[in-house]
């Protein structure tokens, strides 16, 4: 698509529309006296509107800013939400709270705090986690979209600045107290949130002390529905039974299509609560001299309590190899699978990617397979095995995570005649658990001979449809469950109505999982900052600073399971911790209009575990220890020094200002872990240098250690020490990679007023993004079943870019701007992941013959998908951003309160990667190229909010509507099998009204999500079939705020 061929003439023509009532607005304006508008007392939303944009249009680099009045008069929960005003910004949100932000197309942003590094919860880059940062302790937020020398490198996005408040900058004694009750419809709980802020401003004998210490709290439930059908292939020429499917072509040639595989129907509940604190003290001791110490801390957890189905087909029998031709045209027992050919409730749709047309099953009767080559009749129930229907199996969604994140400075300012020089210590640091324990039980038949084993399934056809608004899966009213079993000779048949689900009897368990996380992040800096000030008819200012950091993120990761059908029933479980088994609400959806739903039956309770965890762990025979091959550490040393210069000229009596500077970043990592050879790789390794690996364990276990001639001989075959020790340590042995790197990053901005009320910026800059921590890990990440492998890569490279942006910025009046940017990145390479099936061996996963067999230390697992970051080509992302902000107090009253803030945002992204094309299409000779976005890039997004706010009023309030453009959620997801995951084009509304009591008090009001609009994640490509589908809450608050 052409950039200057958008199709977005409905939102351009209501941008005309609005600019042309503002321009009239204006001008009606300007025919009064201008001193009369000067007069115009304002506050609340307005005032903060206005000295935001004053400060914006001072700033020499692009950079929007937010402050906390406005802030405070939005129905926002954290700093990702705040930050969705902006333009070129996009939030992703977890259960319907803002979690993630993308700006201008990439989601690898850097996150401050008074423009000081923060640490993450986990592995990632950019800093803490959004969700551990209420709003409540900001008092302004700045991003910088084109970063300037001084800055510290680390953002391909924008770097993200909260900044609270400090002492020695109040006017007057701060107090204020606000309290607000939350009711989440979903979790049908009222939740509670409450801040405080005070702060004082004393003269004393050794100068003027300032102080400011601001508290919050949140403790709040939360509910997310959630639906996962990861998409099937029925194949032309498939391994048990052919597609007969025709594409609408008119070729009679069957054709492949997708249809619902493996599935997870939830009901995610969890508990969250975070309590925050930011604290400031300020000493001048002199009129040019400031030392100050501060900082915060946040402790957030998370308690998941979710409860989960899962179905999937089952296996059909190898004896139905021929059932194609020996039943296909049988007109007495008619093939009946996924609803082909002879149901008339299974419909399809057709679409069309890169100009090829796939099918996809939109509904249908799931059968999950055909175990005695053909599908069940009525008459089958009497007499023969059942076969149709899916096995069902229940699990508790545990999730769960503690994090402690500080961040802590002290330094001072000195100011003299023309120089001002800031010095300073800084150190951030969180710590974080993630335990997860899961148990996850099979519905069974009891009467079953083999009730605790896998035979003993309770089969129930389920019924899916798509053709709506929302994904639908579940069994019909009238649906039974079958199961047949031999008893005393003969074959006994059992019928089972949906109300079984909710019967602990007839659940035994399938395997449970003991899982826990931890991540350990220290970031310390050091940087002492000079300016000169010039009064030179062309140089204004002269900047140099060094900053030299240390960093260094760890991971430790303990595990344990048990056998699968380790022979324990849920009525043993439930008899041991009575309340261990909970049934489920069954109204899964109800909130978003309900539906067809699998949402009756009965999980382990979270809570019953986490409260007896050690009690259930020797119940079941888990001992989880730390396992060394799972656990990583990464250090990082930075230097860095820049030069900037300001400079003022007037250029035929047009201002122009601007900085030019450079950074030269120099960046030492060690990635440090454990490694584990496979028997048969030390086998091979040896055999090749002619030594026998039999031997040389023989010799070692009869003294517990070789001969010194034994390590000088394998030394000078050219083992080394590290891989020496791993042949008589199960292959375990350490490892430690390290890289060094210098970049060099040149940047500018140029500011030129050519009338007083218009701006014209140009900037460029080039950008650095190193890889996340995990990523440089030189370990994996073993799950305990056969799901592909995540694998380190301590090689990786960081991406750099050249980014070059122009702004028109027209400031028709004080607190209104029509703004229009265009921005352009080239990136040299992306970091991305690949996947090699069978590339690495995990012994916790189970071989299917022998080419997918191996050994570690002589443990024998499964080879299994190995998915791993690399430096993939790089490209190009360009757009451009149109923003309006405008308040109509021309207009007659009551409309003078009236504002509108509005932008819109356009990306467009080129990469040269194409993900492989999915095996079915290869098998039928086709082999497209389907190109891959930048991940959680919107070709098309925007922002709109009216508020109403006006002087000695007392009611002010706005109403605001975010919408963005489908995106690629990852490159390759468990969802897919590997391939990508897109999540759909979304919207949501939110409101907040306020009422101002008197002069302390105000109440306030809010809703969030109000048109509750489902999160759909679309399978493969971004127009395929519905992979995941998520119900995220609304909220409605009320709550009151007092300032003294």
């Amino acid at each position: 698509m052409n950039i200057n061929t958008v199709n977005s003439n409905g939102l351009s023509k209501c941008l005309v529309v609005v600019i042309t009532l503002c321009s009239l607005n204006s001008h009606a304006q300007n025919s009064n006296e201008d001193s009369a508008i000067e007069e115009v007392v304002v506050y609340s939303i307005r005032k903060s509107l206005e000295s935001a944009l004053a400060e914006k249009r001072d700033k020499v680099n692009l950079t929007e800013i937010i402050n906390a009045d406005d802030i405070g008069k939005l129905p926002d929960e954290n700093v990702a939400e705040v930050l969705e005003n902006i333009p070129g910004v996009q939030i992703t949100r977890d259960a319907g709270i803002g979690d993630g932000v993308s700006i201008r197309g990439s989601d690898q942003n850097r996150v401050e705090m008074n423009g000081r590094g923060t640490t993450p919860s986990g592995d990632r880059r950019g800093g803490i986690s959004f969700s551990d940062l209420p709003a409540a302790l900001v008092k302004s937020l700045h991003v910088v979209k084109v970063p300037s020398a001084d800055m510290v490198e680390g953002s391909l996005g924008g770097t993200i600045n909260v900044k609270t408040y400090r002492g020695l900058s109040l006017k007057k004694p701060l107090k204020v107290i606000s309290l607000k009750s939350e009711y989440a419809q979903n979790a049908e709980d009222w939740n509670r949130n409450f801040s405080f802020t005070v702060g004082d401003k004393f003269s004393t004998g050794i100068g003027e002390i300032g102080a400011i210490l601001t508290v919050s709290h949140i403790d709040k439930s939360i509910r997310q529905d959630s639906i996962r059908v990861s998409p099937s292939v029925r194949k032309v020429v498939d391994k048990y039974i052919n597609s007969t499917y025709l594409l609408p072509d008119g070729n009679n040639d069957p054709d492949p299509y997708y249809y619902p595989g493996y599935s997870e129907i939830s009901s995610n509940n969890e508990e969250r609560e975070n309590t925050a604190l930011s604290g400031s003290l300020e000493w001048r001791a002199a009129p040019g001299l400031k030392f100050f110490v501060e900082g915060s801390y946040s402790d957030f957890s998370k308690r998941g309590r979710g409860q989960m189905a899962i179905t999937q087909p089952a296996d059909i029998s190898d004896r139905c190899t021929n059932l194609n031709t020996d039943r296909e045209t049988d007109s007495i027992n008619p093939v009946v699978l996924d609803g082909i050919p002879v149901m008339p409730q299974a419909t399809f749709d057709v679409i069309n990617v890169e100009g090829l047309d796939i099918g996809i099953m939109t509904s249908g009767m799931m059968g999950g397979g055909i175990r005695n080559c053909r599908a069940d009749v009525a008459a089958d129930y009497d007499s023969k095995p059942t076969n149709d229907g899916v096995q069902i199996k229940t699990k508790n969604v545990s999730g769960t995570r503690d994090t402690k994140s500080h961040v802590f400075a002290l330094g001072g300012e000195w100011l003299g005649d023309n120089v001002e020089v800031k010095f300073e210590l800084s150190g951030a640091s969180s710590k974080t658990s993630s335990p997860s324990f899961q148990t996850i039980f099979q519905y069974n038949n009891p009467e079953h001979l083999r009730f605790l084993t896998g035979n003993g399934k309770i089969r129930m056809p389920m019924f899916y449809d798509t053709r709506g608004d929302y994904l639908q899966y579940g069994p019909l009213e009238d649906a039974v469950g079958r199961s047949s079993s031999f008893v005393a000779g003969t074959t006994t048949f059992f019928t089972f109505d949906q109300s079984a689900l909710l019967d602990p009897k007839n659940y035994a368990l399938f395997l449970a999982k003991d899982l826990e996380g931890f991540f350990d992040n220290d970031l310390y800096a050091q940087k002492i900052d000079a300016k000169w000030d010039f009064d030179h008819k062309f140089l204004s200012g002269l900047s140099v600073g060094v900053r030299t950091s240390q960093r260094s993120n760890s991971k430790q990761r303990s595990s344990a399971q048990t056998s699968q059908y380790p022979g324990i029933t849920a009525l043993q479980l439930e008899e041991a911790f009575p309340g261990f088994m909970v049934e489920t609400e069954g109204d899964l959806f109800s909130n978003a209009g309900g539906g067809l739903y699998l949402d009756e039956f009965v999980t382990a309770s979270s809570e019953v575990i986490f409260n007896q965890r050690e009690a259930v762990r020797e119940f079941l025979s888990l001992e989880a220890d730390l396992d060394p091959l799972q656990s990583f550490e990464v250090e990082e040393d930075t230097a860095a020094a820049y030069i900037k210069a300001d400079f003022f000229v007037d250029v035929f009596d047009i201002p122009v200002r601007g900085n030019v500077g450079v950074r030269v970043i120099t960046t030492d990592q060690v990635a440090s872990g454990k490694k584990s050879l496979t028997t048969a790789e030390m086998t091979s390794s040896l055999d090749a240098q002619g030594f026998d690996y039999t031997d040389l364990l023989e010799e070692y276990s009869q003294s517990g250690s070789v001969s010194s001639q034994t390590v000088a001989d394998l030394t000078a075959a050219g083992f080394s020490s590290e891989t020496i020790e791993s042949f008589f340590n199960n292959g375990l042995s350490s490892i430690d990679e390290s890289q060094s790197y210098t970049n060099i990053l040149p940047s500018a901005s140029l500011v030129i007023s050519p009338i007083e009320k218009m701006q014209i910026r140009l900037g460029y800059a080039e950008i650095l993004r190193r890889p996340n921590f995990s990523q440089l890990s030189p370990t994996a990440v073993y799950p305990l079943d056969n799901s592909p492998v995540n694998v380190g890569n301590p090689s990786l490279k960081p991406t750099t870019a050249q980014q070059y942006d122009l702004t028109f910025e027209y400031y028709f009046r004080k607190g209104s701007v029509f703004s229009l940017g265009y921005f352009y990145k080239d990136l040299d390479s992306v970091i991305g992941k690949v996947s090699t099936p069978r590339g690495i061996c995990n012994v916790n996963a189970s071989s299917s013959g022998e080419a997918t067999s191996c050994s570690v230390g002589g443990i024998d697992g499964g080879l299994v998908t190995a998915v791993t970051p690399t430096n993939l080509p790089g490209g190009t992302i360009e757009g451009f951003e149109i923003a309006l902000q405008h308040s109509f107090i021309g207009l007659p009253q009551p409309f003078d309160g009236l504002g509108i803030i509005a932008n819109y945002a356009y990306q467009k992204g080129e990469r040269g990667l194409t993900f492989s094309t999915p095996g079915y299409l290869a098998d039928e000779g086709l082999e497209p190229d389907f190109p891959l976005n930048f991940v959680g890039l919107s070709e098309n997004s925007y922002n709109l909010t009216v508020y109403y706010d006006k002087p000695r009023f007392p009611l002010s309030g706005r109403l605001r509507y975010t919408y963005r453009d489908e995106f690629l959620q990852t490159e390759v997801s468990d969802v897919t099998a590997g391939l990508p995951l897109y999540t759909a084009a979304r919207g949501q509304l939110n409101a907040s009204m306020s009422y101002k009591i008197n002069k302390t008090f105000s109440l306030n009001f809010s809703g969030v999500n109000l048109t509750k609009e489902p999160v759909i994640h679309r399978a493969i490509f971004s127009t395929g079939p519905i992979g995941r589908m998520r119900d995220p809450d609304r909220r409605f608050s009320i709550g009151i705020r007092g300032r003294f």
